[in-house]
């Protein structure tokens, strides 16, 4: 046999040695021990000069048997109590933020029922005006009637906007006095409702009531002016009124 086999063989010896000592299993080795068994045996039925293994070929076929049984060894490796903990953990935080998307949505169809709820019921009561429309009237009630109400301008004033607006009574009677409270703020998107937005967008809301002396005039339209401070000119998006009356005049019968 060429001394180049004998090297081949004792080049393999070394290899799984080494793999021994590096940690390999004792499985792993007796399977390269077989396999350089098999490679032993075969070299002495070859013919001198046939097919002889070289040092580098046995080397590779040693290595070809080692390395999936470790890499093998290495996927099938059970995950250690630390990593099934953070595992689980995941999973539950990804269930909360589920539910919790799930329980925000459903705050939000609340609040939408509220607010719908609440505008029937102070149907009236309360007015939100448009400056981009003057003239344009509302029906607004006080406690004692029903008046029509219209903006009919917005000037800038100092560090706000002075508002005039039209009180229209329909009635025969006089009201001798009366109060208007202004609620005004930039606008808010009611296709986009969010709760949270919503609320700190009411923060946000400025107000203001003022007592006129002023009698609102039966059968005619009435001037009167209010100055919004402060007030930019992307903060009167959102312009609300309400109307309170004092004292009723009426003809007494002949």
């Amino acid at each position: 046999m060429k001394p180049v086999a004998r090297v081949g063989a004792f080049q393999a010896w070394a290899v799984l040695w080494e793999f021994l000592e590096l940690g390999g299993s004792a499985q792993t080795f007796s399977s390269g021990l077989r396999l350089l068994r098999l490679l032993s045996i075969r070299r002495m039925r070859q013919r001198r000069g046939e097919d002889i293994m070289s040092k580098g070929l046995a080397t590779f076929m040693i290595l070809s048997a080692l390395l999936p049984c470790s890499v093998g060894n290495a996927q099938v490796k059970p995950p250690t109590q630390t990593e099934r903990k953070i595992a689980d953990l995941q999973q539950q935080v990804a269930q909360l933020k589920q539910a919790l998307a799930r329980l925000d949505s459903n705050v939000d169809g609340l609040w939408r029922e509220v607010l719908q709820a609440k505008a029937k019921l102070d149907a009236y009561r309360a007015v939100q005006l448009d400056l981009a429309s003057p003239h344009k009237f509302q029906r607004i009630d006080s406690g004692t009637g029903s008046f029509l109400l219209s903006v009919e301008d917005a000037i800038a004033y100092l560090d706000g906007y002075k508002i005039r607006l039209n009180i229209g009574n329909p009635s025969a009677a006089r009201y001798d006095g009366f109060k208007l409270k202004v609620k005004w703020s930039k606008g808010y998107d009611f296709s986009n409702f969010e709760a949270v937005s919503y609320l700190q967008w009411q923060k946000a809301i400025r107000e203001k009531e003022v007592s006129f002396t002023e009698a609102l005039q039966p059968g005619t339209w009435n001037r009167v002016e209010m100055i919004l401070s402060p007030a930019g000119a992307d903060e009167l998006g959102y312009l609300e009124v309400s109307l309170d009356t004092e004292t009723v005049s009426l003809i007494k019968p002949m």
